[in-house]
């Protein structure tokens, strides 16, 4: 879990564990306040699956050929400029923060995510190497593009080629 600092900076968690002695873990938190539903969503939005399209690993998830498109037009083609316009995730349009403490949890979950999503993108695609990164564009937001590799053929690990 997170570091007991982390934890004690979040109101809601630390108001929580203080009625209990002794205080309970974030387990506990985790086992009264979280369903499998949303636990199974969160855990494949830290790890999702990725998908080859024209040179591209692009989250498959998010993918639409649409936008893929307008995208490879105006980058004229570099996968670099799409897969870092396409694999971004903007963590205000998913988390609501209530505080300065929760502002800064939710940065360190950017962090981590894009920790989670460059390693499950280099287990994916061991050819490729990845770089992911958090940006402030509109709150923390988690980027991934990959640095090199193969242009992708026919098929990939993860399954046959898009587009």
């Amino acid at each position: 879990m997170t570091e007991p600092d982390e934890l004690a900076d979040l109101p809601v968690f630390t108001a929580w564990r203080s009625q209990y002695v002794p205080p309970l873990d974030e387990v506990s938190y985790l086992a009264t306040h979280l369903e499998v539903t949303s636990a199974a969503l969160f855990a494949k939005l830290m790890t999702p699956e990725f998908v080859a399209v024209r040179g591209c690993v692009l989250v498959k998830d998010r993918f639409s050929p649409e936008r893929f498109e307008e995208w490879m037009t105006t980058a004229h083609g570099s996968t670099v400029v799409v897969e870092r316009a396409l694999n971004r995730l903007y963590l205000w349009d998913v988390f609501e923060t209530a505080s300065e403490a929760e502002e800064r949890a939710l940065v360190r979950l950017a962090e981590r995510m894009a920790v989670s999503w460059k390693l499950h993108a280099m287990n994916q695609f061991p050819d490729r190497e990845f770089e992911a990164e958090v940006t402030d564009d509109y709150g923390p937001t988690v980027v991934l593009w990959s640095t090199s590799g193969r242009r992708c053929a026919v098929s990939d690990r993860v399954g046959e080629e898009v587009v």
